[in-house]
């Protein structure tokens, strides 16, 4: 039980990292106003973008930020996603804008 305790408070660490990551991500680009312009072709190249930036991964720290950073993208790609499908409900096609 002690074990299952230490990694949900590991998890949560990380996710509370993401969610920071998120909030920067928000500040430097306007939010959801920018984040809806983008269709799901712009968010798969914004995340391999940021995979491609780790690399042969050779230090740990520089794999970890971008795996956070990725994770972060991933996210707005979903909310945005969510946004314009009727927050995930529906088939909606993506137009560009």
């Amino acid at each position: 039980m002690e074990e299952d305790t230490s990694q949900q408070k590991h998890q949560a660490r990380i996710y509370g990292e993401i969610l920071e990551e998120r909030d920067r991500q928000d500040q430097k680009w306007g939010g959801q106003a920018h984040d809806d312009k983008h269709d799901p072709c712009d968010w798969i190249a914004f995340i391999r973008r940021h995979i491609d930036k780790i690399g042969d991964a050779e230090f740990p720290e520089v794999y970890r930020r971008q795996m956070i950073r990725v994770a972060a993208l991933a996210l707005a790609a979903i909310e945005a996603c969510d946004r314009r499908t009727d927050h995930g409900v529906g088939d909606e096609t993506f137009d560009r804008e």
